[in-house]
Parts: structure tokens; C-alpha cells; sequence
């Protein structure tokens, strides 16, 4: 597998037709075809785009996902937006819980090629473990179906469908108390932890299969796993499929592979203060370096590496890749606050899909 560069601007998602992107303040749309710009969109004023204001501030977009062919979704510091390729334009459809800046990701279910459950899971600045809770768009109307009660995490990391046993794997941190790996039927009228309470619990990705859950710890305190989970009756058992050079916050799945990128981040035991302005690595970080996995027949292949930048990590981000939805068998890559000369690289010569 090789990283080839693509966009110079960062890709948001794709469909059939068009590329979704965001650059310097402004939304861009470019035809999948030739990569050509049909239309932009300024959405931030000149000072939010400026690039130190634009990450301190927390002004760059994370996670979209298309709707149909005219039509995108994408949040943006505590807002979700649709934008209509039509008309140009965008609009507000929901807006956040206080002291929410963003979801992780988008929770997006497909029949086929066609969307059929979209749905977030809170992350926010939750101090005092107030409920968090999950919800689903339906008719355009974003819905609460589901709340952890006050004083059990601090927030949902990401939430997926595991097709084998239709249901919803949902994933919560961030203190030990708090990790865990939460199963949901459908409606969301039973949630119950599968197993909780320690670092190696704590999880932003995960594969279910027919026999397992896969997932890659999210810990900057301790050494990180990619894990095999297996459910037998009410046992659990728990194994170390790979030692990861750091914690695993972006991954996707596709074609049976399970893709994942380590985050370059700081050690929360600093202090606050010290933590958020310093370059020191956390304990669960090996060196300053995102590096880019894929696990696929039982093989590790690291398919590369991509330095963080200069600037402290929790204050201007972490260094981390993110990996837009498409629908055209390819996987893209995003990387955040690293050193590199294109927003979007694509992996090729796999069966990445």
C-alpha cells in the first residue's frame, strides 16, 4: 500500500458526483471526475481562517457526510450544517449541547450505498459528568434517543453498527471509570456495558465481525493495543492482536480492513496548564509521529508515517489523520496538524475500499 497526494485542501466526504472540501475558511466543491471546482462557499471570515487562529480556535472542520448528490451535512464549532449544492448555500439543522464543539465522527449506517441511520454521540468539556446522551437524525430533525445518566461518563467517543449482531457499539471515556464498550439495540431501548472500567477499555475505534470485536485504544497514559474482543455467553475474553506506537483516535473500515491512525499527544499527568502548553508525550505515545495502520487476514502493515508539527499538542491539536467517508472503494487520509504538503492523500495498490 502507498500514500499518494491528492487535494491540497482538505476532503470532507464524497459521493457519486462531487468532492465536499473545506480550505482557509471556505467550503469547496470540486466534480469527482476531473477534481475541478464547480463552487465555493466562505463560511468563516478572513481572521477565524487565519491557520494558528483557525486551530487554537478549534475553526477547522472534522466530519461530513453526504446526504444525497445535492446535499451535505457537516458540523462546525457547535452547529450541524446541511449545505445544498443547488443553491450554494448553507443552513443550521441543529445546534450542540453547551460546551459541545464537535462530534468525533458522524455514526453513519448504509444499505448498500444508501444512508439509512445517521447518528452523534455527545463529546464535550464535561467536568462534572453531567448526562450525555445519543442522538439520531430523522426528517431532518435531530432526535435524543438515548442519555447516560449524571455522573457515568464524560462523554461518547463514537458509535457503530455491528451488522452481525444488529446493534450499536458505542464507546465512552475517558477516565478508567468511565471507558468502556456499550452495546444498544437498534431503538436504543436497552444499553448495557459489554465490558467497562479501565484504560484498556478505552476506545474512539472499533470492527465488529461475526466472531469479535477489533478495536485500538485511545490512552496517552499507558501503552495501547489493538484488541480482540470475543463474547461467549456472558464470558469475555480479551487478547493483544498489536502493540500500537499510540492511541488510535481516527480508523475505518472498508473492504474487511480495518484502518487506523495513531495520535501524537501530550501527558495529561503535567497538569493542566503544563499539559496544554507543553511538547512532552504522553506515557501511550512512542514518538512524534502519526502513523498510518491497516489490519487486515490477521497481518499488521503500518503503510506510513507523518510528522506532528512544532506547536503544543493539546493548544493547536493533536497530530492525528483523519479518514473522510467516500463511496467509491478508496481510502482518503486528512492529516491534522502535521508536517506535509497536501490536506488529503489517498492510499492506493491495497485492497483499501
Amino acid at each position: 500500500m502507498n500514500i499518494k497526494p491528492y487535494l491540497k485542501e482538505q476532503l470532507l466526504c464524497k459521493n457519486k458526483k462531487y468532492l465536499f472540501c473545506y480550505d482557509k475558511g471556505f467550503l469547496i466543491l470540486r466534480k469527482c471526475s476531473d477534481k475541478k471546482i464547480v463552487q465555493k462557499l466562505r463560511i468563516h471570515n478572513p481572521i477565524k481562517s487565519i491557520f494558528l487562529v483557525e486551530r487554537l480556535l478549534r475553526y477547522d472542520l472534522r466530519t461530513a457526510v453526504a446526504l444525497s448528490e445535492q446535499s451535505f451535512l457537516y458540523s462546525d464549532h457547535g452547529y450541524i450544517y446541511r449545505y445544498s449544492v443547488t443553491d450554494n448555500n448553507i443552513e443550521i439543522e441543529h445546534k450542540f449541547t453547551q460546551g459541545m464543539n464537535n462530534p468525533l465522527s458522524f455514526s453513519s449506517r448504509y444499505d448498500g450505498n444508501k444512508l439509512v441511520d445517521l447518528l452523534y454521540g455527545e463529546y464535550m468539556w464535561n467536568k462534572t459528568k453531567e448526562p450525555v446522551s445519543i442522538y439520531r437524525r430523522t426528517d431532518g430533525n435531530w432526535n435524543k434517543v438515548f442519555s447516560f445518566p449524571t455522573d457515568t461518563i464524560s462523554h461518547i467517543h463514537n458509535i457503530f453498527f455491528d451488522k452481525f449482531k444488529n446493534r450499536y457499539i458505542i464507546l465512552t471515556g475517558d477516565d478508567d471509570s468511565e471507558s468502556g464498550i456499550w452495546e444498544a439495540d437498534i431503538n436504543f431501548e436497552y444499553v448495557r456495558p459489554i465490558i467497562k472500567g479501565l484504560q484498556k477499555y478505552r476506545a474512539c475505534i472499533a470492527y465488529p465481525t461475526k466472531d469479535a470485536i477489533y478495536y485500538a485504544t485511545d490512552t496517552p497514559l499507558e501503552q495501547n493495543y489493538l484488541y480482540k474482543l470475543t463474547e461467549s455467553n456472558e464470558e469475555k475474553y480479551l487478547k493483544k492482536i498489536y502493540k500500537m506506537p499510540g492511541p488510535c483516535i481516527f480508523g475505518k473500515v472498508s473492504n474487511d480492513i480495518l484502518y487506523m491512525a495513531t495520535s501524537v499527544e501530550g501527558n495529561p499527568r503535567l497538569g493542566s496548564w503544563r499539559y496544554r502548553l507543553s511538547n512532552k508525550l504522553g506515557d501511550g505515545v512512542k514518538d512524534k509521529y502519526t502513523h498510518i495502520i491497516a489490519y487486515t487476514n490477521k497481518n499488521i502493515i503500518e503503510i506510513g508515517k507523518i510528522k506532528k508539527d512544532i506547536f503544543p499538542m493539546w493548544l493547536f491539536q493533536f497530530g492525528n489523520v483523519k479518514f473522510p467517508i467516500s463511496d467509491d472503494g478508496k481510502i482518503y487520509i486528512c492529516p491534522q496538524s502535521c508536517v506535509c504538503d497536501y490536506n488529503t492523500y489517498v492510499i492506493e495498490d491495497g485492497k483499501s475500499g
